[in-house]
């Protein structure tokens, strides 16, 4: 957002020419440990800004941050609920703030961001059929930027 840095995550894949959608089960995760963990019953607000790639040819709902006790790895026969989610963000080339208050259970130390459904749940919107930069790539994704993350 700053032009400091940020980070780039696939949070789902859509169809390919080559194969059928439901065979194409990838998304990416970022997890890191918090500063100290988070007390019971407080109340914490949390901040991000989220961009739609240039390179995606999709869009989806339920992007999220996840906060744990302990590091979680995230699969498609484990569905996590996230404290903070979004509705559906398809604005390429401009960051949308989300903010949300999370009242914490007490002890969690590890935040996740990505996308948490199972991969049955088709919270996915086709919205470009041709991105920028798509010979780069042999199938279609929902590739977004998270920065300025504050809690």
């Amino acid at each position: 957002q700053e032009g400091k840095g940020y980070l780039g995550l696939i949070v789902r894949v859509g169809e390919s020419p080559e194969k059928n959608t439901d065979e194409l089960f990838y998304r990416e995760h970022v997890q890191a440990r918090l500063r100290e963990p988070l007390k019971s019953r407080n109340r914490y607000i949390f901040t991000m800004y989220v961009s739609l790639s240039e390179y995606s040819t999709f869009a989806l709902s339920k992007l999220g941050a996840y906060f744990s006790k302990h590091p979680v790895l995230v699969n498609d026969k484990l569905e996590l609920r996230p404290q903070i989610s979004t509705d559906f963000i398809d604005t390429k080339q401009k960051w949308i703030k989300i903010i949300d208050t999370l009242v914490a259970e007490g002890d969690e130390q590890y935040i996740t961001l990505g996308e948490f459904s199972s991969f049955s749940k088709k919270d996915i919107r086709k919205i470009d059929e041709k991105p920028e930069h798509k010979q780069r790539f042999s199938y279609y994704r929902a590739y977004y930027f998270f920065d300025n993350l504050s809690l």
